[in-house]
């Protein structure tokens, strides 16, 4: 592989901004409990009918089960959601029995479980007329467990660019607006490879893989401009378009950006590992993918998480 130029990561700028405004206890108080109103779970779904028909609408959804709107998974659930978009992902919950006892299988029976259902297999391929269900297994039911869960479960390995629909549109700018980093696939073809699919597969926890499809389309040219600095973004579109595949790892949060072109696997191996480390992520679980803006009510705790892999189990059985 060719000897690339390193970049090391830009410095982060920290602003701080003080307000004009000052706010009295009790509008402090009216701030908590609106944001508390607004802090949504989703939609409820009552019955296992209910249920079969939003997974029918929608090609990714969570669904949230719980004994009632006490339980503590469920507050954990909520801030959760509030993170998702419901074109990238459906959230829904459900405290209804005879939901529970549907996916009993599933769930092996316990509360709280949360189910995400999706058209897709795990090298991203449509299923049609099923849906791939993906438990949560965790033993800790907690919103730093369960967001990387409902990111990870809600993106195919490698995402399309440009997109094929609204709700792959969706499901892109999720990826793209996340603080995992970014493998991004330069190349005229419009299926990835082998090694890239088997790479991202691998990674999928700690980054989001992107397919960019480089032809005469103007749009692409907004991207190639982010991803190569100029004046290279000339002469890697030409070496795209003549039918080499460029690789370029981007780090929204340290900055840091490595290139490669027509990396073996074994090099494209080594080169996402590096990397991955050097943006300080050598483990899992030390970045959250979405922002978890909105705090529940402040009565439950959240315990820092186990530095464990994501426990998944998929199926494509009828719903």
């Amino acid at each position: 592989m060719n000897d690339k130029k390193s970049y090391e990561p830009a410095p982060l700028e920290v602003h701080s901004m003080s307000s004009s405004y000052s706010f009295s206890g009790s509008c402090r108080l009216l701030w908590v409990l609106l944001c508390t109103v607004l802090l949504a779970a989703g939609e409820e779904l009552k019955s296992v009918k209910d249920t079969i028909f939003a997974t029918k609408s929608h090609e990714v959804m969570a669904l949230g089960l719980f004994y009632s709107n006490k339980d503590p998974g469920y507050e954990e659930f909520k801030v959760v959601s509030n993170a998702f978009s419901s074109e990238a992902v459906f959230m829904a919950y459900s405290f209804s029995k005879e939901i529970h006892e549907r996916y009993a299988e599933e769930t092996k029976g316990r509360l709280p479980a949360l189910i995400v259902f999706r058209s897709f297999d795990e090298d991203g391929q449509p299923k049609r007329g099923k849906r791939v269900k993906l438990v949560f297994e965790e033993d800790e039911f907690s919103r730093d467990a369960l967001a990387p869960f409902v990111f990870q479960a809600a993106l195919p390995p490698v995402l399309p660019m440009p997109a094929s629909g609204p709700d792959s549109q969706a499901r892109l700018t999720l990826a793209m607006r996340s603080k995992y980093p970014k493998m991004m696939i330069f190349s005229k073809e419009r299926e990835v490879g082998e090694t890239m699919l088997a790479t991202a597969k691998l990674n999928a926890h700690r980054m989001v893989s992107i397919l960019v499809t480089v032809d005469d389309n103007e749009d692409t040219g907004g991207i190639l401009s982010s991803a190569f600095p100029e004046p290279r973004a000339v002469s890697a579109r030409d070496t795209i378009r003549a039918g080499s595949t460029i690789v370029v790892l981007m780090d929204p949060v340290t900055g840091g950006r490595r290139e490669a072109e027509e990396p073996t696997s074994a090099e494209l191996g080594e080169l996402v590992t590096a990397y991955l480390a050097y943006v300080g992520l050598k483990d899992e679980g030390t970045r959250m993918p979405v922002d978890l803006k909105l705090p529940s009510k402040g009565k439950q705790k959240t315990k820092k998480k186990k530095k464990t892999a994501n426990k998944r189990s998929g199926s494509g059985d009828e719903l």
